[in-house]
């Protein structure tokens, strides 16, 4: 696939790894997600893409999994009104047994959009795991 903006634009690479995610592309697409990283390391946009990537429950786990919660810690800290990405980080500390930090990031994901459904489902599987 031909690139025609320049090359050095972190949201260059980021959008072409975007791109290529949607496309069942996922070797090519991590490439470009890490060259917009390497470029522009506070780009959010670009380590939360890759973070999903990363996490995808059709890849093996292992270190690929470890960096793609770093990579959501990472976007949650640099970005106070990050819902997703929160949420997202909630269900996987929930699935390793983190439930206290998951509810935190639940509530605080419910704290910035009250109706956000995903953060009500996850806080409530917490409330049940405790009933448990």
């Amino acid at each position: 696939m031909a690139c025609f903006a320049e090359p050095d634009e972190a949201d260059t690479w980021w959008k072409l790894g975007d791109f290529q995610e949607l496309h069942g592309e996922p070797v090519e697409a991590e490439k470009n997600l890490r060259e917009a990283i390497a470029l522009d390391p506070d780009h959010l946009h670009a380590r939360y893409d890759l973070a999903k990537l990363l996490l995808d429950p059709n890849r093996s786990g292992g270190p690929a999994t470890a960096e793609g919660i770093r990579q959501l810690f990472y976007v949650v800290d640099h970005d106070a009104s990050a819902v997703r990405p929160r949420v997202d980080l909630g269900w996987q500390l929930l699935k390793r047994g983190q439930r206290s930090e998951a509810i935190d990031l639940f509530v605080e994901a419910l704290q910035i959009d009250p109706n956000y459904a995903p953060a009500k489902a996850g806080l409530a599987a917490c409330l049940d795991s405790d009933k448990n």
